[in-house]
């Protein structure tokens, strides 16, 4: 869910990049109005898909102005399903697939700046702050895990399958054995089992007794996300 207090802050930081925080500011060029640079395209998306009725004058509103940009975002953040300041940012600028464009990414440097000198964290998104954002799914395999004793020989592929709607590979991180593994594009890392720490000898063993024998090594998976939807 979309934030109302995150989505005030990042365009707190708009309105400074698109009319130093001047309500009155009119771009005659571009025809954009207001302390966030409201333009005819992005006035007719709010009116047609969020309902409302505005007219370009009532950008020179900074309440309604803000209320303009935020129904923009509303709209188009969802259906490009990106959330992040930046690509919220980018979108603003370039439109519904600005999140993507090149041209958009110095409008971005400029917000990104302008969010740092706030003591903001430019990395943060407009959705809502979940109180355990970092998750652990003990992930299904794609193929057989093998049995135990062959998990000591080194090479070993084990294939993953995403979670429905999850994120993509890039955004995951793998402990295997308590250890970070980098998993690669196709979402498949090689097993690299942990050695097997030695069984302690007594000082005196009795005669009787058998060898001790090492255990083979247990491999336990964890997966964890960072959760943005």
């Amino acid at each position: 869910m979309i934030s109302s207090l995150k989505l005030s802050i990042l365009l707190s930081a708009m309105a400074q990049v698109e009319s130093g925080g001047n309500p009155h500011a009119f771009n005659y060029y571009e025809q954009a109005y207001g302390l966030l640079q409201i333009r005819e395209q992005a006035l007719q998306d709010v009116n047609k898909y969020r309902l409302q009725s505005y007219q370009l004058e009532d950008a020179f509103d900074p309440d309604n102005a803000r209320d303009i940009a935020a129904h923009y975002l509303r709209i188009w953040c969802p259906v490009a399903n990106r959330y992040s300041f930046e690509d919220a940012a980018r979108i603003y600028n370039g439109g519904p697939d600005g999140w993507w464009k090149l041209s958009t990414l110095k409008y971005w440097y400029r917000v990104k700046t302008e969010l740092e000198h706030r003591g903001l964290d430019s990395r943060d998104t407009i959705l809502e702050t979940q109180h355990n954002p970092t998750q652990t799914w003990q992930p299904q395999l794609t193929n057989p895990l093998p049995a135990a004793p062959s998990l000591s020989t080194p090479g070993t592929t084990v294939v993953f399958s995403l979670p429905s709607g999850r994120a993509t590979p890039s955004r995951f991180v793998l402990n295997v054995n308590a250890e970070t593994v980098q998993l690669s594009p196709s979402f498949t890392f090689t097993i690299k089992p942990s050695a097997p720490k030695p069984a302690p000898q007594p000082a005196s063993p009795p005669p009787t007794s058998a060898p001790a024998k090492t255990p083979a090594p247990a491999v336990v998976f964890e997966l964890h996300w960072n959760d943005t939807r």
